[in-house]
């Protein structure tokens, strides 16, 4: 009797859930555009930008950030000279060290006349909700949640009320100051991202670019600013009482100062790349460069009315390579029609192809990691060459590394050793079909040759090459130990049982 009623109760919650929120409810909001802001002559970014892309044609300018430091100096560094505007998008935005500092420069940012606008997916929001309803009480800040949660308590039934809607998410990660600087690659915004925390380190890797590219990048997230899920968070999160926003600037100024002096910001300010920036000479690369993503009404659209999304055009833009693709990707569960079309062009183009993902030591998901173990022999028997990044903690991490206190997080695809994706998405369902993803493709050897340099001594340091026996087994092969492994390395065994229990169930398209 109690089972039957606590299920009445829960299937009334769901009930009750569902009907308030299984579809956006759009709420007036004004509209904002990036070309509504004129950007005077006398701004700072504008005349850089201007001065170094004079005789450059339609060619963007790309510097790559495959360090955390270095990426979170340049992203500080363009907030601090913002004049006009500042628009950030992003899938997690943590309040950590890092996030407090950046949304202190945002404050400082927004006191000098600056207009801010904060664009966060809804998934982790949750526990730093209030301190973003904090920061949307200054005059000159914004804050949008994407797909949000319209039960704030509740995250998690909800979510069983409204699976479809609530399941997909906004990726999408760039950041844009004053229409001629941009930002955009696989990091979020957290410790873990700028090589600020002890306990875990993503490689990762971002473009820092001028150009034509950012005028593309502003139009996108204008596009998905505007869009009806993208709801201001004052009308679902209750302003804070007594005065939250001089609280909370007050709070923040307390932190930031302690960060100033900590052992951190002493590194940041002797980073290579705040002193080229200081001096304005940042080592760009010329070359044509293309946005490439997701229109945000994906998210309500099935696969069959997928026709034209980001996955389709990377396809179509990857069957092109001739001679080399290297894939690197955190994620990778290929799907069964993922794997076909690899070694489609690996049998009939003869392209010699690579990959690199994550270990089971290295991953931050299991569950991803039970997605794709399965697909590896087949991968192998074709020719293609398998690399897993090594649980190392002397490794340091980049964008082709992991450690145990870091994991691969860089989702990178370079053909032909001359053009290169950077950007959001993994190889994986998720990214595929259900999640909204951005990125850049550039044409230009000497970047892909930037990134590509010393990769047979970067894979064999980083990464283990996953082979197979000639009992058709797979093993690991080290090549700096010169040792072969007959099990997954450094996993233990609950890992590793984990890993194939989840592989056995239904789960692929969620991964």
């Amino acid at each position: 009797m109690k089972l039957a009623l606590s299920c009445a109760a829960l299937w009334l919650s769901l009930t009750l859930l569902t009907g308030c929120s299984s579809k956006i409810e759009p709420v007036d909001k004004p509209e904002s555009y990036s070309h509504n802001v004129i950007i005077k002559d006398s701004a700072v970014l504008k005349q850089y930008s201007d001065q170094a892309t004079q005789g450059q044609g339609s060619d963007s300018g790309l510097y790559p950030l495959s360090h955390g430091e270095e990426a979170f100096v340049s992203r500080l560094s363009m907030i601090a000279a913002a004049q006009h505007s500042i628009d950030l998008q992003y899938y997690i935005y943590r309040l950590d060290e890092t996030g407090k500092l950046l949304s202190w420069y945002l404050l400082k940012a927004a006191d000098r006349g600056v207009r801010v606008r904060l664009l966060l997916d809804d998934m982790t929001t949750g526990p730093h909700e209030k301190a973003l309803a904090a920061l949307a009480t200054h005059p000159n800040i914004e804050v949008r949640l994407f797909n949000p949660f319209y039960h704030r308590n509740s995250r998690w039934l909800e979510m069983l009320g409204t699976f479809e809607r609530t399941n997909r998410r906004m990726h999408n990660k760039s950041l844009i100051v004053d229409n001629h600087f941009t930002v955009v690659g696989g990091r979020n915004i957290g410790n873990e991202y700028f090589s600020a925390d002890l306990a875990v380190d993503f490689g990762d890797l971002d473009l820092l670019a001028i150009g034509p590219v950012v005028h593309e990048t502003a139009l996108q997230f204008d596009l998905y600013w505007n869009n009806d899920f993208a709801i201001p968070v004052e009308t679902l999160v209750a302003r804070p009482d007594n005065e939250p926003f001089l609280d909370s600037q007050q709070e923040v100024d307390k932190e930031a100062q302690a960060m100033f002096e900590g052992e951190y910001f002493t590194r940041l300010k002797h980073n290579t790349l705040l002193q080229q920036i200081k001096q304005k000479q940042i080592p760009w690369v010329w070359a044509p460069a293309s946005l490439y993503y997701d229109n945000p009404e994906k998210l309500q659209q099935s696969q069959e009315q997928q026709v034209d999304n980001l996955a389709s055009q990377l396809a179509t833009w990857g069957e092109q390579a001739r001679q080399e693709m290297v894939l690197i990707s955190p994620y990778f569960v290929p799907t069964q029609f993922g794997v076909d079309r690899l070694i489609k062009l690996k049998q009939e183009q003869q392209v010699e192809i690579i990959i690199l993902t994550n270990s089971l030591a290295s991953t931050d998901v299991v569950a991803v990691h039970s997605g794709y173990q399965g697909y590896r022999k087949q991968l192998l028997a074709a020719g293609i060459q398998l690399y897993e990044v090594k649980a190392n903690p002397d490794n340091k991490p980049g964008m082709w590394s992991g450690s145990s206190r870091s994991s691969l997080h860089a989702k990178t695809f370079i053909l032909d050793r001359h053009a290169i994706f950077i950007g959001s998405m993994n190889y994986d369902p998720r990214s595929v079909w259900l999640n909204t993803e951005m990125g850049i493709v550039v044409e230009s050897p000497m970047l892909a040759q930037t990134l590509l340099a010393n990769k047979a001594q970067s894979l064999d340091r980083s990464a283990y090459q996953v082979k197979l026996a000639e009992d058709g087994q797979l093993v690991w092969y080290d090549a700096v130990k010169n040792r072969y492994y007959q099990n997954e390395p450094d996993a233990g065994f609950w890992r590793r049982f984990v890993a194939s229990f989840l592989s056995m169930l239904p789960i692929e398209e969620q991964l």
